[in-house]
């Protein structure tokens, strides 16, 4: 009997979430968050772990807190 490894759901976002996309390094906290939605000047961002967060786009372009990688 073989058993299949299936992986858990932490693990299949995670793996989704790196699959492309626009991704911002949040620098002071180390987090890295992938754009998921953009409308009207906001971008919903949401880190491999843990609660989204919706960031305006004129503090995206703020060098010294947000990396897009």
């Amino acid at each position: 009997m073989t058993t299949s490894m299936q992986p858990s759901a932490t693990q299949r976002r995670i793996e989704q979430q790196l699959q492309g996309g626009i991704v911002y390094l949040h620098k002071s906290s180390g987090v890295r968050y992938q754009v998921t939605y953009t409308s009207g000047g906001v971008s919903q961002l949401h880190p491999i772990s843990g609660a989204s967060r919706q960031v305006p786009e004129e503090q995206l372009s703020n060098a010294e807190v947000w990396e897009k990688q």
